[in-house]
């Protein structure tokens, strides 16, 4: 899994990188999980009113996540640090990854192809070979992190590291933006998934 998550994370989005590129980007190394931190990041995002919740993944429930798909490309696309995955009702019907966003000096591009600029957004990869359900996602998850009746028709799944902020930030502004734009607000739920936990773990970071 560490291999995978290395090659994954820096062998397609930055194949070029260095160390200092890493830290212009908004890449910080992760020493120890502080969910407090994670909280502040969450709460601080000008969300526009869109209601949230906020889980945070274990090692366990990490790799029962990036092993749902059934083609290993897609499991790579699951193993990445930052995704957004939005729902209309019960099926997944868009998909964006860090390692689909553009880099562009110093900052990410998540508007690639205009993604962004209808509503639901366009998908980074095609969802034919991804037959996933809000269920598949959420049937595994207790304690903290279960998931209730969910009454939105658009639920969106963040997932995140607090060692990626400035990336995460940006990504989840073009989510509120085009939310917004499209008048979706009232119709959104966003659950904010930290797996800073797995990332320290894997030493991704």
């Amino acid at each position: 899994m560490k291999k995978i998550l290395v090659i994954v994370t820096f062998g397609i989005l930055f194949t070029s990188c260095r160390a200092i590129l890493y830290k212009k980007i908004g890449i910080t190394p992760l020493k120890q999980f502080s969910q407090s931190n994670a909280e502040i990041f969450v709460d601080n995002l000008d969300l526009k009113s869109i209601p949230y919740e906020k889980l945070y993944f274990d090692t366990t429930e990490y790799n029962t996540w990036c092993k749902m798909p059934k083609n290993k490309d897609r499991r790579d696309d699951f193993s990445q640090p930052l995704c957004i995955m939005y729902f209309d009702n019960d099926t997944l019907a868009s998909f964006h990854a860090n390692c689909y966003a553009n880099p562009k000096r110093f900052k990410i591009d998540w508007n690639i192809h205009d993604r962004f600029e209808t509503f639901i957004p366009k998908s980074a990869i095609s969802l034919d070979s991804v037959n996933f359900s809000i269920w598949n996602f959420t049937q595994y998850l207790t304690g903290q992190n279960k998931i209730g009746e969910m009454n939105e028709k658009y639920p969106v799944f963040f997932i995140y590291t607090t060692a990626m902020k400035k990336i995460a930030t940006s990504a989840i502004h073009h989510v509120v933006e085009n939310a917004v734009k499209f008048d979706k607000v009232k119709e959104m739920k966003i659950y904010f998934i930290n797996i800073d936990k797995p990332m320290i773990y894997y030493k991704v970071f």
